[in-house]
């Protein structure tokens, strides 16, 4: 069992929209049910986001003990990236039931294009 952590933007800008999204691959580690995880991204200056989700792993079929899917989403979030630049990682972790976590690097650089004035 493991998750994949995936930001879709690995050098972006500050104001930039960061894709972020978490993906568990269990091959009947988990049993059928509602699992709650974490998505949260740590800066500098401690955790600029964070999400809590639930992944859920389906019932068996019919006189089966194991499930076909061996992938399972868990979540997906457009992030904008409004906050200092600097060295950030992003964490996925089950809060009960599991136990797998990823991270992700990147490093969020100042905009080096000037928003423009309003007169």
């Amino acid at each position: 069992m493991r998750w994949s952590l995936f930001v879709h933007r690995p050098n972006p800008y500050q104001g930039d929209r960061l894709h972020v999204e978490a993906v568990l691959r269990s091959e009947d580690v988990l049993s059928p049910g509602q699992y709650p995880a974490r998505l949260l991204i740590d800066g500098p200056n401690g955790t600029v986001w964070e999400k809590e989700f639930e992944v859920a792993i389906p019932p068996y079929g019919a006189g089966q003990q194991e499930t076909e899917q061996v992938v399972f989403p868990g979540c997906r979030e457009w992030v904008v990236g409004d906050f200092p630049e600097g060295a950030y990682e992003a964490h996925v972790l089950f809060l009960e039931g599991g136990d797998a976590w990823a991270s992700e690097l990147f490093q969020l650089a100042q905009s080096s294009v000037d928003s423009p004035t309003l007169a």
